[in-house]
């Protein structure tokens, strides 16, 4: 991610095997695979790895993660997910680290 290399974090999890990754990565894999994901306009795969970074890791991971969905919905123009995504996020990490960006997208 730092280097910028983001079809080769894509390429690297596709050649792995996406659903293999999902299921298996760590929670900082995940994270780096949903930004490039985004960041290569691969929208869906980016929400696959952040719901399973809400899956299989529900600490502070997990939390973000309902942040950068919401994130992800309102880019797409569904409002109403990503209010939904946002309230998820304040209800689990009200003093969280993005809570001040979640009240604004609301």
């Amino acid at each position: 991610m730092a280097r910028g290399e983001f079809a080769q974090i894509v390429a690297a999890a596709e050649a792995r095997g996406t659903a293999s990754c999902l299921a298996s990565c760590s929670a900082s894999d995940l994270r780096a695979l949903s930004d490039a994901a985004r960041y290569t306009g691969k929208v869906e795969l980016a929400q696959q790895s952040l719901l399973s970074l809400r899956k299989r890791f529900s600490a502070s991971q997990g939390r973000d993660a309902a942040f950068l969905l919401g994130r992800l919905e309102e880019r797409r123009g569904a409002l109403a997910a990503a209010i939904n995504w946002y309230d998820t996020y304040l209800r689990e990490a009200p003093s969280g680290a993005f809570a001040a960006e979640a009240l604004a997208g609301k």
